[in-house]
């Protein structure tokens, strides 16, 4: 379940990440160089989730962490689709959202692998756990991509990523 949790939130950041300066500028209508700002933000907003992620494991249920973490990326993608969103600064929500969620990504593995499997043989477990979101990152941009030159832009892409955040929310919830 953790690494099929892995796989889904891997594949949406990805997904999103490698598509998100081509995003703001095809369907939200920001320049190269907004669009670049966007992007930067979330970066320096995933500062917030690495630490508080790491802190909240320490002193949380491991799945209600988990289960927040997508919930936060599928409600900052939901924004993007629902508010319209036209300028740079309406894309602050989106970015401390999806920028906290990804951060917080960052500390899960370990933590939550060792919680799970204990630290006698993390280094292997680690490497298994990371098969599925490691194959899960390279096709989500490629999905993506494939879906927006069907489409002409990215809509239906952002709705399925809300999907799978969002199936990741009872997924996560179901691990033991």
């Amino acid at each position: 379940l953790f690494t099929s949790y892995l796989s889904g939130t891997f594949a949406v950041n990805s997904a999103m990440q490698g598509h998100m300066i081509p995003y703001f500028q095809q369907d939200i209508g920001l320049s190269a160089a907004w669009a670049a700002v966007v992007m930067s933000m979330v970066f320096v907003l995933s500062g917030i989730g690495r630490i508080g992620g790491g802190y909240l494991l320490d002193r949380m249920d491991y799945r209600l962490v988990l289960a927040a973490v997508a919930a936060m990326m599928a409600l900052a993608l939901l924004y993007l689709e629902m508010m319209h969103v036209k300028t740079v600064w309406a894309t602050f929500r989106f970015a401390l959202g999806f920028g906290v969620g990804f951060g917080c990504l960052v500390p899960m593995r370990g933590t939550v692998g060792s919680i799970m499997f204990g630290t006698r043989a993390i280094g292997k477990i680690l490497g298994l756990l990371q098969g599925g979101p490691i194959a899960a990152g390279v096709v989500g941009p490629l999905v993506m991509g494939v879906i927006f030159d069907l489409n002409g832009n990215y809509s239906v892409a952002i709705w399925g990523l809300i999907a799978i955040s969002a199936l990741m929310v009872p997924l996560s919830l179901a691990m033991a």
